[in-house]
């Protein structure tokens, strides 16, 4: 009797750890973690306040050397206003604001993070625009960002999203 009860125990003892170890998989797959908040703005107008541009669940992958970000669904991420800038969250504390989403018909120079789409249609997270611009400044913006963007690589690391 005490030889069966220990195996019963230890049956229950194995299905509730299986699943919890499941929980928590589903959820990391099913829970964004990540938000890109999008602002536009004219003037001193904000226009579409807090719209999700996108989550970390759009990320297909990001390669830090050549700071290519490729997005599941390139018409969701084309729709994304030009000069709209965007709030990276992960859940409410801000990691780092990308100032303008451009491409390279862009007349604006920029010394801090833009999410910026070559005439190929691949999207790249480049610390500024065009890349020789004011290179003091944007080292200093980059140094500023530094804490969160690190935030931002490991928990794409963690999900497996880094090329």
């Amino acid at each position: 009797m005490k030889k069966l009860l220990g195996i019963i125990l230890l049956t229950v003892l194995v299905v509730f750890s299986s699943c919890n170890s499941n929980t928590d998989a589903f959820l990391t797959e099913t829970s964004p973690q990540l938000f890109g908040v999008c602002q536009v703005s004219t003037g001193n107008v904000v226009q579409h306040k807090d719209s999700i541009a996108f989550t970390d669940l759009d990320i297909a992958w990001f390669n830090p050397k050549t700071r290519e970000i490729k997005f599941k669904e390139y018409d969701k991420i084309k729709s994304i206003p030009i000069y709209a800038s965007i709030s990276v969250k992960s859940s409410s504390e801000t990691l780092f604001i990308i100032a303008a989403n451009i491409n390279p018909v862009v007349n604006r120079a920029y010394d801090d993070l833009v999410l910026f789409c070559d005439k190929d249609g691949k999207y790249y997270l480049n610390d500024n625009y065009p890349n020789y611009w004011n290179l003091e400044k944007t080292k200093q913006n980059a140094d500023k960002r530094s804490e969160g963007w690190n935030k931002f690589i490991n928990l794409l690391r963690k999900e497996g999203r880094i090329k």
